[in-house]
């Protein structure tokens, strides 16, 4: 794909977390743009974020305005690729909900530990594609590595083939008888 967006409403204060993995394709390199698309029609689009050619990313803001957030890939040279894209708004509202003094201390580690468990998954999904893709580089390097080993077995044994069938006729027409 040349390009492909994403978009998510988003209000102020909001904590938005992105990242993506690319699992397949070219040299699996891909541009990540943030662009936010204000509500009010008097305030002029921006870019939030715009990151390298990456074959992974993560990026995290906190929305300044409601908005509209483009999440866009561009693949500038037309190879197709597999992402896996992955969002995560959270909304300030319940954020400071959950921070309500008023919370007792279990309520809070509820909601701590969930919040863990939450990055931990990622962060797995993440090392799963990385691990992946890792195997696979292996299994292709595995297997050249193979091919070419079993190429110069072969170029090793028919040059020497080569040369005991020299050395062979040599020795037969080259003796002289001795008087």
């Amino acid at each position: 794909f040349p390009g492909l967006c994403f978009f998510e409403q988003v209000h102020a204060d909001d904590e938005v977390y992105a990242s993506f993995h690319v699992t397949a394709g070219g040299d699996l390199g891909l541009l990540l743009t943030v662009t936010a698309i204000p509500t009010d029609p008097l305030s002029v689009e921006h870019v939030v974020f715009s990151s390298p050619r990456n074959a992974d990313g993560r990026v995290s803001f906190s929305a300044g305005e409601d908005a509209t957030y483009q999440f866009c890939f561009e693949n500038s040279d037309g190879q197709s690729r597999s992402v896996i894209f992955h969002l995560k708004v959270e909304d300030q509202k319940k954020r400071d909900m959950a921070q309500a003094s008023d919370l007792d201390p279990l309520h809070r580690s509820i909601s701590a530990a969930y919040e863990s468990l939450q990055a931990v998954q990622e962060e797995q999904r993440y090392m799963r594609q990385r691990e992946r893709r890792a195997r696979n580089i292996a299994d292709l390097m595995a297997s050249r590595v193979h091919f070419w080993g079993a190429v110069s077995v072969l170029g090793v044994v028919a040059i020497a083939g080569w040369q005991i069938a020299t050395l062979v006729k040599f020795f037969k027409r080259g003796r002289a008888p001795v008087v």
